[in-house]
């Protein structure tokens, strides 16, 4: 006889086989993605994956559980069923499994690890699923005239599920245009009409047509009827696929109160269109932001309290696990502990913790000790915030009431909002703190050596 493949001594050698860390993560995401697009977005049951796959429900049941091996070929049925091609990654053996649970450790990745900075690419494991939110987004999304607001300060990972949201709707075969108010000129978000005219010129751009806007501008009808009868008829008529709307940095009108208070009512009348009409129905709103508005307006006219919120939250201690064991790293719950202590879940900076200790251009010890210096890793990220959150003595005065203060304090609901769009603070049962020991060091030693 002649040799065997890896994949025939894998299988030959033993009776049973385990899902990887990496084999798991594969499988989870292409039945999410099949959810989506044959069952409107409802998780199938293990009854449900039975009935696509031929594989008996106990079968599937002990693949999840990870506890008892699973005969190769009815793996491979369901990852084929799935549109999967399931390698030597995605299995474990059950001595390398070790103890009971352990098929659940993610494989440590190999090679060198892009840096982290901006959304995480749709093919990494280093993509931290934040469960069930996202599962509740991708099924919303399905939705006629759906809002989903994805609400998170900065680094937390708004960008890393749009773009996933994006591409399941580019699987679903909808139109898209995703809006970044950060391309907008200043003197541009100063004016209602000007913006207005921006908008949906952006839109029609990101869709590939050729359209004039001021074709279809009335100053008789005004701004808002405008753009209304606009993307009424020059977008959703001109298809009869949904078309999702994601608007990026959405936030940043919230500083331009007249044109906020024209566009948020907008966006909020279509949401009300698309309860009785077939039309707008097609249209799926996703915004994403730091803060949501503090400035006045009718609760029938806000966006902001329609469709579905995903407040994107902290990593967990769990989460934070596997995220060590991604990066190849042996740091105990000690050691992650004193990490969060630090960093808390806070995902842009767990991410630039691990990144650096993998490179062993320092250890914990040192990180720890330089975390809120000049020579720390965090420092472009600290200052970045620094320069965001300065504006005039009263917030001067304000920050150094934070960082020395040991209980929460009262503040300016506008200057709250502010602030909070950053990640610096967070709010409490009777009032704000401080939302990371880091940022309380850091802002100590740049606030009292640049003020005092």
């Amino acid at each position: 006889m002649g040799d065997m493949s890896p994949r025939e001594k894998f299988t030959k050698r033993q009776r049973g086989v385990f899902l990887s860390a990496e084999g798991r993560r594969r499988l989870t995401a292409a039945i999410n993605q099949a959810a989506v697009l044959m069952n409107q977005g409802d998780r199938f049951t293990a009854a449900d994956i039975s009935q696509q796959t031929g594989v008996s429900k106990s079968t599937i049941s002990r693949l999840w559980s990870g506890k008892v091996g699973v005969d190769h070929k009815s793996v491979q049925l369901i990852f084929s069923t799935f549109d999967l091609e399931l390698t030597l990654d995605d299995l474990q053996s059950p001595q390398s499994k070790g103890a009971v649970g352990a098929a659940s450790t993610p494989t440590p990745l190999s090679g060198p690890l892009p840096y982290p900075t901006g959304p995480v690419p749709l093919d990494s494991p280093l993509y931290v699923v934040r469960s069930p939110l996202e599962e509740r987004a991708y099924h919303e999304m399905t939705q006629p005239g759906c809002v989903i607001r994805i609400k998170a300060p900065s680094g937390f990972g708004k960008s890393s599920l749009v773009l996933r949201l994006l591409a399941q709707a580019e699987k679903l075969g909808y139109g898209i245009a995703s809006i970044d108010l950060l391309q907008v000129e200043p003197s541009t978000l100063t004016n209602p009409s000007a913006f207005l005219r921006w908008f949906c010129h952006a839109i029609a751009v990101k869709l590939g047509r050729q359209l004039n806007v001021e074709d279809y501008w009335s100053d008789v009808l005004g701004n808002a009827l405008s753009t209304t009868l606009f993307i009424r008829e020059q977008i959703l008529d001109a298809s009869a696929v949904p078309f999702l709307l994601h608007i990026k940095e959405f936030d940043r009108l919230f500083d331009h109160a007249a044109t906020a208070q024209t566009v948020l009512p907008v966006l909020r009348s279509w949401y009300e269109e698309a309860r009785h009409d077939a039309g707008w129905q097609r249209l799926r709103q996703v915004v994403s932001y730091a803060t949501e508005s503090y400035l006045p307006l009718d609760i029938n006219q806000s966006p902001f309290n329609v469709g579905l919120p995903i407040p994107l939250p902290e990593f967990t201690p769990a989460q934070v696990n596997d995220l060590v064991a991604w990066h190849g790293l042996e740091l105990d719950a000690v050691a992650q502990q004193q990490l969060m202590t630090l960093v808390g879940g806070h995902p842009q900076l767990i991410r630039l913790a691990l990144y650096h200790l993998r490179q062993q251009a320092l250890t914990l010890t040192e990180l720890r000790q330089q975390a809120a210096e000049r020579t720390g890793i965090f420092h472009s990220y600290l200052q970045e915030m620094l320069v965001r959150v300065q504006d005039g003595p009263e917030q001067m005065a304000v920050l150094k009431e934070l960082v020395m203060s040991d209980r929460p304090i009262s503040l300016d609901p506008i200057l709250a909002y502010q602030l909070e769009a950053t990640g610096l603070i967070k709010s409490t049962s009777t009032g704000w703190i401080m939302s990371l020991e880091l940022y309380r060091d850091y802002l100590r030693n740049a606030l009292f050596s640049l003020y005092e």
